[in-house]
């Protein structure tokens, strides 16, 4: 009970912090109503919740976004060698003198609050209803939260092909910056769309975009986040795909102190295709967070789900990844696969300015290994053949204690920091392999 106490606290103290409704036409206003009290029920997330176990989101939550220092990479934009059409939003405020024209050839792009303001527009089908579906079985409430407090965004409309992709660019400028963007992009049927993203936006930045695809049409996206490494982020995709319709999207993650990537999809139509894919690159202090939930609800769809990491010196990545099969969804393809590349500095002999002769630390690191792990000796030695040790049982040491206490569940460092640090500070073994 206290738990869930704590968790409406902190949702009203961040709506009262985010300020009053934003103004609009009566379905704007009734859907960010309801958006609302579907935050105030459920209350923001906590690390007792199953889909926030892995990751803190207290960073999220909190009334006040946190400190973020500005970086400047000096380094070329990403996307600046693509004709397109740049949209840009400075601490999550649209910036229209920045920004190109919006009139393009297939698409129809206008402010968020426009749109809002208008008594019939085609966006009350979409804005807050993709989240509102989203929503159920996993609670996501910072998307609830931004449905009703985002003044800020796109709504974008292709009605056939797009002339040319469309970058959203955003800029960090301030060190205390919290943005909130809201984003509603429909594609008609038959129609294509591309968009870009790319900047890391703000210090705390929170941002929805709800996919609308229709019969026939495409939508791509590619998103790039970085390099600002004390921002923090929740994104949240939802989308909704008619028959034989295509959604594909990539995001490559750089640096970033907390990050939060979810994409909740909806496979409505026969023959649908989705595939999410991501990567990311972090050192340190560096939290990635990967959460999918894909439904499959119509006939031979086809859903992937790829990510990749690279990660060291204590950087995190998580992927939480799910697929649903409803009730004649036959012929259902769906793949997901996570993978990682640890590098981590303790197996590097940080200690030490001079490292043990090449020929004792082999010794030591085999005799370790198969004591631990005898039955996969043969892998590693075939995958490293000039470390093949020459060994025979009578010579296998048995493993020191220090070793031993290190594998205990709960214990501190773990075992690989434990060897590493046992490997640089013990007594070099007397016998050497021949």
């Amino acid at each position: 009970m206290a738990v869930l106490q704590a968790k409406l606290d902190a949702a009203e103290a961040r709506l009262s912090a985010a300020g009053n409704l934003p103004d609009g036409a009566e379905w704007a206003k009734k859907a960010r109503e309801a958006a609302q009290a579907r935050v105030l029920a459920m209350g923001l997330p906590g690390r007792r919740d199953e889909y926030w176990k892995y990751t803190d989101p207290t960073s999220l939550t909190v009334a006040q976004a946190p400190k973020a220092a500005l970086f400047d990479p000096e380094e070329v934009p990403v996307f600046d060698g693509i004709d397109r059409l740049k949209i840009v939003f400075v601490d999550g405020v649209y910036d229209a003198s920045a920004s190109d024209d919006l009139a393009l050839s297939g698409v129809e792009i206008e402010p968020l609050q426009t749109a809002c303001a208008a008594d019939i527009h085609w966006a009350r089908d979409v804005f807050g209803v993709l989240e509102n579906n989203g929503q159920n079985p996993v609670a996501r409430p910072l998307a609830a939260f931004n449905t009703a407090r985002a003044s800020e965004g796109m709504v974008i409309r292709a009605t056939a092909q797009a002339a040319k992709p469309i970058s959203l660019i955003y800029l960090h400028k301030s060190e205390v910056s919290d943005a909130v963007l809201h984003h509603v992009v429909k594609v008609e049927k038959g129609a294509s769309l591309t968009i870009l993203e790319n900047g890391p936006a703000a210090a705390r930045f929170n941002k929805v975009m709800e996919v609308d695809i229709a019969d026939g049409a495409e939508f791509h996206h590619i998103r790039t986040q970085g390099r600002d490494h004390e921002r923090r982020a929740a994104t949240h995709i939802f989308a909704r795909l008619g028959a034989e319709s295509t959604f594909k999207s990539f995001t490559m993650t750089a640096n970033g102190v907390m990050t939060r990537n979810e994409v909740i999809m909806e496979l409505k139509g026969d023959n649908a295709m989705a595939h999410v894919a991501g990567a990311a690159l972090g050192d340190g202090n560096f939290h990635h967070d990967d959460t999918v939930f894909i439904t499959h609800d119509a006939v031979n769809c086809e859903s992937r789900q790829v990510f990749k990491k690279v990660l060291r010196n204590g950087a995190t990545g998580v992927f939480q990844g799910k697929i649903l099969v409803k009730a004649g969804a036959q012929k259902t393809d769906g793949y997901q696969i996570s993978q990682a590349l640890l590098k981590s500095t303790p197996m590097m002999w940080p200690v030490r300015t001079v490292p043990p002769p090449a020929r004792l630390m082999k010794r030591r690191c085999f005799i370790y290994v198969r004591a631990v792990f005898p039955k996969r000796m043969r892998k590693i030695c075939s995958c490293c053949p000039s470390l093949r040790p020459r060994l025979r049982r009578s010579r296998m040491r048995r493993l020191p204690p220090i070793f031993l206490r290190a594998l205990k569940p709960g214990s501190n460092g773990g075992a690989a920091r434990s060897w590493g640090s046992l490997l640089i500070s013990r007594k070099p073994i007397a016998r050497r392999a021949r």
